[in-house]
């Protein structure tokens, strides 16, 4: 039954849904091989928060140029604005000072500044 008191049907589904993942693992170690279990025809995507701030500076600059090289997935990151250092310059060069706020980029593009545990968000211009 639906909220108001109609019956209702599920819906079709063309395919079977795809279960949301989580994984441990070495970052740099692991990714390609987890991207590489993506079924054909799904959009992979991948997200983190506040996870590259426990890796070193070599590292997080060998993942974000191994996410940026991939046209085929959606890169989502929430980190600290001094993290990666692509976020820190577009900041600045959008006079924007980050407050103690983490950045959410869009494969590299910083989008918002959020609170670090999610409790706000304010978008930004996205620079062309």
């Amino acid at each position: 039954m639906s909220r108001d008191g109609s019956a209702s049907s599920p819906l079709p589904r063309s395919r079977p849904p795809i279960p949301r993942t989580s994984s441990r693992g070495d970052l740099l170690a692991t990714i390609e091989t987890l991207l590489a279990e993506v079924p054909a025809g799904n959009q992979p995507v991948v997200f983190h928060s506040a996870v590259l701030a426990y890796v070193d500076a070599e590292a997080r600059a060998r993942f974000a140029s191994l996410m940026q090289s991939r046209d085929d997935i959606v890169w989502i990151s929430n980190e600290g604005a001094g993290v990666l250092p692509d976020t820190r310059a577009q900041l600045e060069t959008l006079g924007i000072e980050p407050d103690g706020r983490f950045v959410l980029s869009v494969d590299g593009q910083a989008v918002a500044l959020t609170g670090p545990h999610g409790q706000s968000y304010v978008g930004i211009a996205v620079i062309p």
